[in-house]
């Protein structure tokens, strides 16, 4: 199933890949093989295979949900990876727009 050129593009850019021109082609030719791969599995029989959620059981512990005393903002501030002045700084998220 091709990819088309702006799908491409578009995919490119949510995935925060920086390319150029040149290799939206390739790209575009790549996402194809692997979704032409991932159709293929569609047409394996399940038919036999009973519905799991996880492979093996897993144990989740649980804890009581007690609420406690709030963090200081010195604290906060004290394990911020990123701070300018009185505010945390976090990255920036991307845009759809093409300007940045």
């Amino acid at each position: 199933m091709p990819i088309a050129i702006d799908e491409t593009r578009t995919a490119a850019r949510l995935a925060g890949l920086v390319t150029g021109e040149d290799e939206i082609a390739a790209l575009a030719s790549q996402l194809s093989t692997v979704i032409d791969h991932f159709a293929s599995i569609r047409d394996i029989d399940t038919s036999d295979v009973p519905p799991t959620h996880l492979a093996f059981k897993v144990e989740t512990p649980f804890r009581k949900d007690v609420p406690g005393d709030p963090l200081s903002a010195a604290a906060v501030f004290r394990a911020a990876p990123a701070k300018d002045g009185s505010r945390l700084t976090v990255p920036r998220a991307p845009s759809e727009r093409s300007d940045g």
